[in-house]
């Protein structure tokens, strides 16, 4: 009888101790997964907040080159002088010849109200003006006092093209057309490149209301202009929702942020408007990426948080 009730109890003690291992087994794991999506959600954040700080600061850095170029121009535009409201070619020849030298520019040219280019020096000009939206453009940035940059491609090398920056021409404090000059991409397309967050893992470029990428920040991202983030076979995978709202934002200025899919990697996106013209600045690192930059913090927290776990 004695032997009978030992029996009862080591076999109700078993039971209770495989019952308690079950329970804190599941606890732990219920803990454990916890713990990984707090911590993936974590990374999100952190991954979010640096390429917002990286945005912001590459934004005001694009917003004081393009700021410098356009008080340039204005500079000029005070020191030219004009015959019958004629530039004195001599003069804008020597400053052609300076402005080439010191600042690299391209093109040095002044157009009249209605776009017609009447002084001018350079090379591609001729190329240029056969486009059928420049004339259009020089008329256009007459009534923006503030400036306008704009893109000028070059199909056969990303390395060719250039920007083309434009101020209202002011003659005794009235409007008679614009003053514009060219410099190479690469004047901007610098500030792009600097990538200290994630070990030169993150992209950065430029896009305009209709999410054609016009400018890239590195060298081995330039397989992303020719994409499209919304038209063709594009390698950009957004839900219809996420599309619906990026679309609005670029075209209304305003700033997101997002998770997507470009071809099968998972990535994390922050974009802004970038303060020149309508082009949206945009920035991107890969899910991987990020989480390898937060791993040996992660590594700490996790283990001393499933440590915690064991002994309680």
């Amino acid at each position: 009888m004695k032997n009978k009730r030992r029996k009862d109890k080591k076999k109700a003690g078993i039971i209770h101790l495989a019952w308690y291992l079950i329970i804190i087994g599941t606890v732990l794991s219920a803990a454990y997964v916890i713990i990984q999506i707090t911590l993936k959600h974590n990374a999100q954040s952190r991954a979010f907040d640096e390429l917002d700080a990286k945005v912001q600061l590459q934004v005001m850095m694009l917003d004081e080159i393009v700021n410098r170029e356009y008080t340039h121009l204005r500079v000029l535009n005070s020191i030219l002088e004009f015959s019958n409201e004629k530039v004195e070619k001599e003069q804008f020849d020597r400053v052609w010849e300076l402005m080439k030298e010191e600042e690299q520019i391209t093109m040095l040219g002044i157009s009249d109200l209605s776009g017609n280019v009447v002084n001018w020096n350079g090379e591609r000009l001729e190329e240029i003006s056969r486009k059928k939206d420049f004339k259009e453009i020089l008329s256009e940035a007459q009534t923006n006092r503030d400036g306008r940059c704009v893109l000028l491609e070059n199909t056969e090398s990303f390395e060719k093209s250039e920007l083309l920056y434009i101020v209202p021409l002011y003659i005794k404090g009235e409007v008679k057309g614009v003053l514009f000059k060219s410099k190479m991409i690469s004047s901007v397309e610098d500030t792009l490149v600097d990538d200290i967050n994630f070990d030169g893992n993150a992209s950065m470029f430029l896009v305009d209301t209709s999410g054609k990428i016009l400018l890239v920040g590195d060298k081995q991202d330039r397989c992303l202009l020719s994409n499209h983030l919304f038209q063709g076979e594009s390698n950009f995978i957004f839900t219809d929702e996420q599309k619906k709202e990026l679309k609005n934002n670029l075209r209304n200025g305003k700033s997101g942020k997002m998770i997507f899919k470009e071809r099968d990697q998972t990535k994390y996106a922050v974009y802004m408007p970038s303060g020149v013209g309508d082009w949206t600045i945009f920035s991107m690192v890969d899910e991987k990426a990020a989480a390898l930059k937060y791993e040996k913090n992660d590594s700490v927290v996790e283990g001393g948080m499933l440590i915690i776990l064991i002994l309680f």
